[in-house]
C-alpha cells in the first residue's frame, strides 16, 4: 500500500528484513550507498517490524551499525502480528484501510524521544521490553517445536512442497488458527459471530494467511532445517499483504514469489533480495 506524507506525497511501503538491515549497516560490498540511492529514487518509505530490532541486537556491532546508519534516514516501526490481527479485525465490516503502521522514527521529528537512537535506548530500558528479550527465544522455541510437532497432522499429496498442497494446507489451518488467536488475546470477535450465525470470511485475515503459507514452505520443505529464529522471520512477514516492495533473504523471497502467483493481496507485490540491491549501479 501506499502512505500520504503531511505533504500529500505518496511513498511506497518496504518491508526491510533483519537480514538486509545488518548487510546495509555492515555495507561490506558497497550495499548501503546502492540502497538509500534507490530507496530515494523510488520514493520508497523503510518499514521495519520489532522483532527485527530484538534481532539486531543480538549482535552488538551490528546494532551499533544500525543506529549510526539508521538514524539519517527516515522509517517506520510496523504493528506486531498480533496487533495488525487486531486491526484487521477492526476493517472486517468496513471499507478503511488497514494503517500497518505503529511508530514513526525520524532525525527530523519534533518529539526527540523518536529519534532513533533515544528512542532504542528508551524502549529497551523497559522493564517489560527487557523481560521479553530475555525470554524471546525460549518463546520462539516453544512455537517452533509446537509447529514441528503437528506436522503430521497433515497429509500433503506430494513429497515436494507445491502450491496445490500449500494452498490446502491453509485452508485447513486458517480457521483454527485465527480462533485461536482470537481466544489468546481475550476477544469474543469470532465467537460473537458464531453465536448470531453468521458467516465469517476467513480469507480477509490476510496476515494469518501470509504466515500460514510461509509456515507450510517451510514444514514441508525436505531441505529446511529448523531454527528458532525462523518464527520471527515468519511473524515479521505478517505485514506483507500491506506492503508495496519487500527485500528479504533468498528462501523467504521465494516462498513469497510462490505464493504471490494465487494469493491475490500480493499479486503486485515486489519482491527483491540481496543479491538485486548488489546488483543496483550507483
Amino acid at each position: 500500500m501506499t502512505w500520504i506524507s503531511e505533504t500529500g506525497k505518496e511513498y511506497n511501503l518496504c518491508l526491510i528484513d533483519t537480514n538486509i538491515i545488518s548487510e546495509i549497516s555492515k555495507n561490506k560490498l558497497g550495499e548501503r550507498n546502492k540502497f538509500f540511492k534507490h530507496f530515494l529514487a523510488n520514493s520508497w518509505a523503510i518499514c521495519i517490524t520489532s522483532g527485527m530490532l530484538f534481532e539486531l541486537r543480538k549482535n552488538t556491532q551490528v546494532y551499533k551499525q544500525f543506529l549510526e546508519v539508521f538514524s539519517i534516514f527516515p522509517f517506520f516501526i510496523l504493528k506486531p502480528f498480533i496487533n495488525l490481527f487486531e486491526e484487521e479485525k477492526k476493517v472486517y465490516e468496513t471499507k478503511e484501510k488497514l494503517i500497518p503502521i505503529q511508530i514513526p522514527i525520524s532525525f527530523a521529528n519534533k518529539n526527540q524521544k523518536l529519534h532513533l537512537k533515544r528512542f532504542m535506548q528508551e524502549l529497551f530500558s523497559r522493564k517489560e521490553v527487557i523481560e521479553t528479550e530475555k525470554m524471546r527465544r525460549i518463546d520462539e522455541t516453544q512455537v517452533l517445536n509446537n509447529w514441528l510437532s503437528r506436522i503430521n497432522n497433515y497429509n500433503p499429496e506430494s513429497e515436494e512442497a507445491n502450491s496445490k498442497d500449500a494452498n490446502r494446507y491453509v485452508k485447513e489451518a486458517l480457521i483454527q488458527t485465527i480462533i485461536k488467536l482470537d481466544i489468546d488475546i481475550g476477544s469474543n470477535f469470532i465467537r460473537k459471530k458464531i453465536e448470531k450465525k453468521e458467516e465469517i470470511e476467513f480469507e480477509k485475515f490476510q496476515l494469518v494467511m501470509i504466515m500460514l503459507y510461509s509456515q507450510y514452505y517451510r514444514l514441508y520443505d525436505s531441505g529446511w532445517k529448523s531454527a528458532p529464529q525462523e518464527v520471527t522471520d515468519i511473524e515479521i512477514m505478517a505485514a506483507v499483504p500491506y506492503m508495496e516492495v519487500v527485500i528479504t533473504e533468498n528462501f523467504q523471497a521465494e516462498i513469497l514469489k510462490k505464493v504471490r502467483n494465487g494469493f491475490s493481496p500480493i499479486s503486485e507485490l515486489e519482491i527483491l533480495t540481496l543479491r538485486d540491491i548488489r546488483g543496483w549501479t550507483l
